[in-house]
């Protein structure tokens, strides 16, 4: 809902932008030649003009100026830019927060482009100037996916012994074990989805199948579907764990995200510690243990439809892509993109470079593996704990949720 509204309200800056440039040119006799201009990157012989060229053109031509600027500010960038040309209008300034340059080998195509950026600094549009009061309730949105991805890790380790004794099987803990490795399995391609189609959206889609992954969970016939499905609700919901600090980062200057980050970081970490809590009262009374998961779906589809009437996009490179798109559509012209069009890479080309990247400073930074070595370790102690309490006070069972 929130990205729909932000996709327009571009639209609607995009176009009071151009309306204001075009006013501001109206009437102004540009300094170079109509043809040149219409051409804007070939020369009288028609070969390709380079900055040199569209310079010394610039130096032939008499100088005018336009009243409303600085004297000392000559629209030698007008010719360089061209950008309105396709339309037939000249505006004689470049749009602002449109970088001009050319393109260079490694991108693959050779010519102009017009890399669009926020055209102020203080742009509303740019998520680290939103109000603090929206920033907060979109890291809150973000706290509230984190600690129903996490608390789901551990909700079922208290009620064990019944879905062990409903499943006729021993090794009881498996569950749980195949949810942390889906957590780390989805972890690896998270990153590649949410640079690719936007926080949002990534947010959405993983949550809603996160959700029917637990309602099988809860449905599970017998022991071996009950792991299958623990492990794809671990992947499904590791992809928003994993995009959380991103979002973050899209809110928050490197300053303020010393304060955001580390909050978030608890609640994260909160989750499994609430999960006991919450299944403690499932499955010793006349409640059956499947509601385990049926509590986890509930609280999940409370947070999801939160996440769809109040969490806005906060991706930068999307929005501006956004914006691209929309400069194209009003000037006609094909140059506008967003740094990240100018190169186009497949959606498997990065998965690959995440999927390759861990493996690599794995083996060559060694204080990531000590780290990664005191996470695993963490993670053991922690969840060993939570599935431990049935064996270390099996005769107080009655005075768990105590």
């Amino acid at each position: 809902m929130q990205s729909i509204l932000q996709y327009h309200l571009l639209c609607r800056s995009v176009q009071d932008q151009y309306g204001r440039t075009n006013e501001k040119s109206a009437g102004f006799v540009s300094p170079f030649p109509k043809q040149i201009l219409v051409s804007a990157n070939k020369d009288e012989f028609g070969r390709r003009n380079t900055s040199d060229n569209l310079n010394s053109e610039y130096e032939k031509a008499p100088r005018y100026f336009d009243p409303e600027l600085r004297h000392d500010e000559p629209i030698q960038v007008s010719l360089a830019n061209g950008t309105q040309t396709a339309i037939g209008t000249s505006l004689g300034f470049p749009l602002e927060g449109v970088k001009v340059r050319e393109r260079t080998s490694e991108e693959g195509e050779s010519g102009l482009v017009f890399v669009v950026g926020w055209d102020t600094p203080d742009n509303p549009m740019n998520p680290h100037n939103w109000s603090m009061v929206c920033r907060i309730v979109t890291t809150i949105m973000v706290c509230l996916i984190l600690t129903v991805v996490s608390a789901t890790s551990s909700i079922d380790a208290a009620v064990k012994p019944q879905s062990s004794q409903a499943y006729h099987v021993v090794a009881g803990n498996l569950t749980t074990g195949c949810y942390l490795i889906g957590f780390g399995t989805g972890a690896l391609v998270a990153g590649s989805f949410s640079e690719t189609f936007g926080r949002n959206v990534v947010y959405i889609i993983s949550m809603f199948i996160f959700i029917i992954f637990i309602m099988a969970t809860g449905l599970a016939p017998n022991y071996g579907a009950a792991i299958v499905f623990r492990f794809l609700t671990g992947l499904f919901g590791a992809i928003p764990l994993t995009c959380a600090g991103g979002t973050i980062a899209d809110l928050w200057s490197p300053l303020e995200a010393t304060l955001a980050l580390p909050f978030l970081q608890m609640v994260a970490y909160a989750g499994p510690m609430i999960g006991p809590v919450i299944r403690s009262y499932v499955g010793m009374g006349t409640v059956s243990w499947r509601w385990s998961s049926w509590i986890m779906a509930i609280f999940a589809v409370l947070v999801l439809s939160l996440v769809l009437l109040l969490q806005p996009e906060t991706y930068g490179p999307l929005l501006l892509k956004w914006k691209a798109h929309h400069l194209r559509q009003t000037t006609g012209d094909p140059r506008y993109r967003s740094e990240t069009e100018i190169i186009k890479t497949t959606l498997w080309e990065r998965l690959r470079v995440n999927l390759y990247r861990p493996f690599l400073l794995v083996c060559t930074e060694p204080i990531i593996v000590i780290f990664s070595i005191h996470l695993t370790i963490i993670y053991i102690v922690v969840f060993s704990l939570m599935n431990g309490y049935t064996y270390i006070f099996p005769t107080y069972m009655v005075h768990l949720k105590v």
